[in-house]
């Protein structure tokens, strides 16, 4: 599994439990986008590849992938598309 895997994994992570601002994952198994990627990579034994789909998260948006997420603006819509957005541009520049 490589970074655009995990960012794909993620998206469907969120899909799946919900998405949720100021946490971690809550008590409902809502999870950010933070956590999702992390829930994403465990499926690999390769510890770098959650940094490295963070890192192109925090590239495309500009900011500590915590903070975007957690903005009062933002929405699950927005998040999951990020996250497919970042691993289709990942993968084009393969």
């Amino acid at each position: 599994m490589n970074a655009a895997d995990v960012l794909d994994k993620a998206a469907d992570v969120i899909v799946e439990r919900g998405w949720c601002q100021g946490q971690f994952r809550n008590s409902a198994g809502q999870v950010c986008a933070l956590a999702a990627v992390h829930t994403a990579a465990r499926t690999t034994p390769f510890t770098w590849v959650a940094d490295e789909a963070l890192g192109i998260i925090r590239k495309r948006v500009g900011m500590s992938v915590a903070y975007w997420n957690d903005a009062p603006e933002r929405t699950a819509d927005e998040v999951i598309t990020a996250l497919r957005e970042c691993a289709a541009s990942l993968r084009a520049s393969s």
